[in-house]
């Protein structure tokens, strides 16, 4: 079976059959817009969430919470970007230096090592100093959202997140970090 899509912008997509756990995405480009880009992201049988214009990115996603990281992971990956996940500091240490990534976004309430404390250490270290870095936190008290600006945080959200709000927050920091709008998705 399959499913024949008209979408704005002049462009038509063709999809597969999927099954309500199944979770497919398709990128196109609309004709005449050379760099733009429209991720259509299939969750179950019936929500289809269509999202233009983000900038797709190599990302690391950090949460000590399995499920709060398969999550994000999944929804992340959906929206077209490449995700690796570390379930700690120290995992996220590893990878940044194996491959570093375009963004990193961070839990801040991590055990032995936390965000805050992983930020301080990726500011302090000239190769890594300008990943930018989103961190997520389920207390948003004064003190915590000072010192992550104070560290030098490009964003920081309240848990539970808004997978909307996640994106926009990404594409508003990669917006900042990579300048040139031709820029395609990572290699």
């Amino acid at each position: 079976m399959r499913f024949l899509l008209d979408l704005p912008g002049s462009v038509a997509a063709e999809l597969s059959a999927f099954s309500a756990a199944d979770e497919n995405r398709l990128r196109t480009t609309p004709a005449g817009a050379s760099s733009a880009r429209m991720v259509i992201s299939i969750q179950g049988t019936r929500r289809i969430h269509v999202r233009r214009g983000g900038r797709l990115a190599k990302l690391l996603v950090i949460d000590d919470n399995v499920s709060m990281l398969e999550l994000l992971r999944v929804h992340l990956k959906a929206a077209g970007h490449v995700v690796r996940a570390a379930p700690d500091a120290a995992e996220a240490i590893r990878a940044i230096l194996t491959e570093p990534p375009e963004l990193i976004v961070s839990d801040v309430s991590m055990p032995y090592l936390d965000g805050l404390e992983l930020l301080h250490v990726l500011r302090s270290e000239p190769t890594t100093k300008r990943i930018p870095v989103i961190l997520l936190t389920g207390n948003r008290d004064d003190d915590t959202v000072s010192r992550a600006r104070e560290l030098g945080a490009d964003d920081f959200l309240s848990k539970p997140i808004q997978v909307e709000n996640l994106l926009s927050a990404i594409d508003k920091v990669l917006k900042k970090s990579r300048p040139d709008p031709d820029l395609g998705p990572p290699g």
